[in-house]
């Protein structure tokens, strides 16, 4: 165990190296604003100000987020794959962790939950998406007991269960709940309007979109999700599960399978429009 944590903390600090390298090749030797792994919103620190920040965590190079509200002092996890690296970065800033949210039950997400509930976080809630509840329950029956890539701890049951549109606040950091299905029945993003941000899990990738080839997987819905968060400001920063940040705006001009996921929901909707009106022509003829 202990030889292959040090083979997968070997393999994130290479890849953030040649992630690192990359941002600064392709923009004539400076780094971009989503090269760097902590992020502040607002006018000043101490006045409401929200930081994010991320860890590559897992095998499965998950980003796990850390958001703190500097003015109260309070933050919440989002997506705990491996909880030690934000447990460090809380402490550095003062903050303390008063609940867990999810955004999805696939393993890379929950892994990390049994130990920091032991070892930490006794008391701290969790929620998660109703609908994300087979998975969850099933944590077994997923990458890890059907390949043997590792085994995870029985879950405890979850305290609390999100909502579509509820709204939670972190300190003085305002959370809007966006059920956006597709990747998993109950995938949800997180969306903070005041500061222009979408913690959005598996839903939209920097120049690509989630899985739907997986089991629980719904092609349609995940269309439909990402017509919604295309509903946002351009210039809404996009921190996704997996990969670099991103903006709406950026994956509205350039990505092709955001494009082509779009129109495959437009064709839907105009197909089911067409069906429509034959059905209300039949019952006028009858």
């Amino acid at each position: 165990m202990a030889v292959r944590q040090a083979k997968a903390a070997l393999h994130r600090r290479l890849m953030s190296t040649f992630l690192n390298r990359q941002h600064r090749r392709y923009n004539g030797g400076k780094a971009e604003w989503w090269a760097e792994r902590t992020f502040c919103f607002g006018r000043g620190f101490g006045e409401g100000q929200a930081i994010l920040s991320y860890e590559i965590v897992t095998p499965f190079q998950m980003n796990q987020y850390l958001l703190g509200c500097t003015k109260t002092g309070r933050a919440c996890l989002i997506d705990t794959g491996d909880a030690n690296a934000s447990l460090e970065t809380a402490k550095r800033f003062g903050f303390s962790i008063k609940f867990l949210l999810q955004t999805h039950a696939h393993l890379e997400n929950v892994m990390g939950l049994p130990d920091i509930r032991r070892t930490f976080l006794h008391d701290v809630p969790m929620y998660i998406h109703r609908a994300d509840s087979p998975l969850y329950e099933s944590l077994q029956n997923q990458h890890g007991g059907k390949t043997g890539i590792m085994r995870v701890d029985k879950l405890s049951p979850p305290e609390n269960y999100l909502e579509d549109q509820q709204c939670i606040t972190v300190g003085d950091v305002e959370l809007k709940i966006l059920h956006t299905p597709g990747h998993t029945p109950g995938h949800v993003s997180f969306y903070c309007e005041a500061h222009g941000f979408l913690i959005g899990g598996d839903l939209l990738f920097n120049g690509n979109i989630g899985r739907t080839d997986l089991h629980y997987c719904n092609k349609s819905a995940m269309n439909q999700s990402l017509r919604r968060v295309m509903n946002l400001p351009d210039e809404t920063k996009v921190f996704p599960a997996h990969m670099m940040p991103t903006t709406i705006g950026k994956e509205r001009r350039s990505n092709p399978f955001l494009a082509r996921a779009l129109e495959n929901e437009d064709r839907c909707n105009e197909l089911q429009l067409q069906r429509d009106r034959s059905v209300r022509g039949i019952e006028c003829t009858v």
